[in-house]
């Protein structure tokens, strides 16, 4: 998760290099807001003013006057763009817009009015160009998380007033703050808004708000991330610093934290009044939750208890007003007083403990309540642990069940039928609420309860059994499992549940590589692992060699053994050797070339080349004569025909 930017940060970085892609939206509404300046809003609630120059000043909510902005009270507004040519944010500009979680100011603007932002309560990012040199009298919520440059104004600014800034051309390291505590590493990105801790066994216990990140902006604080080898969360390691005020326990508060899975212990206070804390997940392997551990972490729509808890404390899940159902496993011995008081939405109660004690008024005021199971088992209703519960219409007590204190259901207005399965069950006086009929067999307490405080009694008879689960064992590919299930009248039964067989995963066929092995198609089960067909492995082919690029080496000149690699699949085998040279040449043959023949009465001239017979390198070259011959070669005679004989006259020829 840490090496995935966040969501904000990508739009942030792509909005510097990139133009905006706009989708088909719809305008629903626009008009002026400066001299040369249009707004329009559209139907994804993205507010942009565009144009050149100034936007107009604008007067506070409160101040009475005709002068707001156009857009004053807008809760549909979600995000602000101001385009480039905007120069200035009006004074109160945005005021009182709940729903704005976004602003992006484009290059230009050099100005933000007086209280432009104020009682944005959801703002929660803003990129400030360089170009703003004046912030004011603006007024930010704290959960703001600035997005500037480095050593710009905006970057000075938030860090005068506290506020929490991301530099968009920083560096990871440059967005990190970090520290450690003995064996416990922690660091915030800013970027992420994300709380990262890596402790080896034991977390410190904290006293409130000195765990070091609290000395931070809370707008780093959306999400943390536990890494596994913890094995407790410390005290008041993530309380809110406003724990004691219950209308603001959404300041410094967390939307999601991680725990691992080898978190066995959570200690007091470790997330109390985190007002935002949704998506939690308990881990498998833990056992005990403490005190006002998570009191008051009112968004927590889902809780699951693993089957390892064996404690539950004080006020744990005191005010935790979101969550609809829970189910307190047989593992849990305990559950402290007021563990799940004032949770007004829980409609849904399960109790599986086997002899679990369960402390005083545990679900008082959960008043929406109305489907309440309590397994066999539970041995004690303590005083006023459903008072208040003004939802629930029926109850049904096990048979385990020997004391019910008075007032355990005091004010169950809509409460009618209280079934009491253990004859001899101890009820004091006022333990059940006027209005209900108590239910019990002939001559049991729960009879001489009715008759002693003026209550209708009706008596058991032919009942009908309504069995809870009060243990499950999953059935495997191979083995059945089962469950066990009891009734508050004390019968039991067990039901099979059938082995539910393997699910075939067929693996195709791999081909062996050249050194890699293959296999021939074989399955195994997807849910235990078991291989259902055997695996055939084939050895690998081994590479087929080829060489490439080789030359010899020469007198003078290096040579090669060239390149060996696979012809298969490519590998380089073997790289190459150089060869040196010899470093000696072989003379061959004197070759002789005529360069001038030489006659009778003058001398020739002749070429004596000699070359190296390896690498044909001239190793000499000499030039002879050729001598001139002592005599002359009479040739054949030529006639010449001077004049020509007659009849009567002797001819001439030379």
């Amino acid at each position: 998760m840490r090496k995935v930017l966040s969501i904000i940060v990508a739009a942030v970085l792509l909005l510097g290099v990139m133009p905006v892609v706009s989708f088909a939206t719809e305008i629903v509404d626009s008009g002026t807001c400066g001299e040369n300046l249009t707004w329009t809003l559209d139907d994804e609630g993205t507010l942009t003013i565009s144009g050149e120059g100034e936007m107009n000043d604008y007067k506070s909510w409160n101040d009475f006057s005709s002068n707001r902005s156009p857009w004053n009270f807008n809760y549909s507004i979600l995000s602000v763009v101001i385009e480039n040519g905007v120069t200035s944010i009006g004074s109160y500009a945005y005021q009182d817009c709940r729903n704005l979680k976004n602003v992006i100011l484009k290059n230009g603007v050099t100005r933000i009015g007086y209280g432009a932002f104020e009682s944005c309560l959801s703002l929660e990012t803003i990129i400030i160009p360089d170009s703003v040199t004046d912030i004011s009298g603006s007024i930010f919520g704290s959960d703001l998380l600035v997005y500037c440059n480095k050593g710009s104004y905006a970057q000075t600014y938030a860090e005068n007033n506290n506020l929490a800034y991301c530099l968009l051309d920083g560096t990871e390291e440059e967005n990190t703050i970090s520290g450690s505590i003995g064996r416990m590493d922690w660091s915030i990105s800013r970027s992420r808004r994300t709380l990262y801790i890596n402790c080896l066994g034991a977390m410190p216990s904290f006293s409130l708000g000195t765990a070091p990140w609290y000395n931070y902006p809370k707008a780093y604080l959306h999400y943390a991330e536990i890494e596994n080898g913890t094995t407790n969360i410390g005290a008041y390691a993530f309380t809110n610093q406003n724990w004691s005020t219950e209308d603001k326990t959404d300041d410094y508060s967390f939307k999601r934290i991680i725990i691992p899975d080898s978190v066995k212990s959570i200690g007091a206070y470790a997330f109390c009044c985190q007002g935002r804390l949704s998506g939690l997940v308990l881990p498998n392997d833990l056992e005990s939750i403490g005190t006002n551990a998570f009191k008051n972490c009112k968004a927590l729509d889902e809780l699951f208890i693993p089957n390892n808890v064996t404690s539950i404390g004080d006020e744990s899940f005191y005010g935790c007003s979101g969550l609809s159902s829970v189910t307190i496993p047989e593992s849990v011995t305990s559950i402290g007083n007021s563990a799940f008081i004032y949770c007004r939405n829980l409609k849904r109660l399960t109790i599986l403990g086997n002899g679990t004690w369960i402390g005083g008024s545990v679900f008082q005021c959960c008043s929406s309540l109305t489907d309440l199971t309590i397994a066999e088992g539970i041995k004690k209703i303590n005083s006023s642990d459903f008072a208040l519960c003004t939802s629930l219409t029926s109850v049904e007590l096990p048979v385990s069940v020997t004391s019910v204190k008075a007032g355990a259901f005091k004010n169950c207005s809509a409460l009618e039928s209280i079934y009491f399965y253990n004859p001899n069950c101890t009820i004091e006086a006022g333990a059940t609420p006027a209005n209900a009929t108590v239910y019990g067999y002939s001559g049991s307490t729960a009879e001489t309860y009715a008759d002693e405080n003026g209550l209708r009694f009706m008596e058991i008879d032919g009942h009908e059994h309504h069995f809870t689960v009060t243990k499950t064992v999953e059935p495997t590919c191979t083995e059945d499992g089962y469950k066990n299930l009891s009734c508050p009248c004390g019968e039991r039964k067990t039901e099979t549940i059938p082995a539910t067989g393997h699910t075939e995963v067929i693996v195709p066929a791999k081909a062996a590589t050249c050194t890699e092995g293959g296999y021939e198609a074989w399955s195994y089960c997807e849910v235990c692992g078991e291989p259902l067909t055997e695996k055939v492995e084939t050895q690998p082919n081994g590479h087929t060699p080829l060489t490439t690029g080789a030359y010899a080496a020469t007198c003078s000149k290096n040579g090669f053994t060239g390149v060996t690699y696979c012809s298969v699949c490519k590998e380089v085998l073997n790289a190459g050797e150089t060869i040196l040279a010899t470093g000696a040449h072989t003379p061959g043959e004197a070759v002789e070339t005529v360069l001038k023949a030489s006659s009778c009465g003058e001398d020739g001239m002749k070429l004596i080349t000699v070359k190296c017979s390896v690498c044909g390198e001239t190793l000499s070259t000499v030039n002879e004569i050729i001598p001139a011959t002592d005599a002359h070669t009479a040739g054949e005679a030529e006639e010449t025909i001077l004049a020509e004989a007659t009849c009567g006259k002797d001819g001439l020829k030379l």
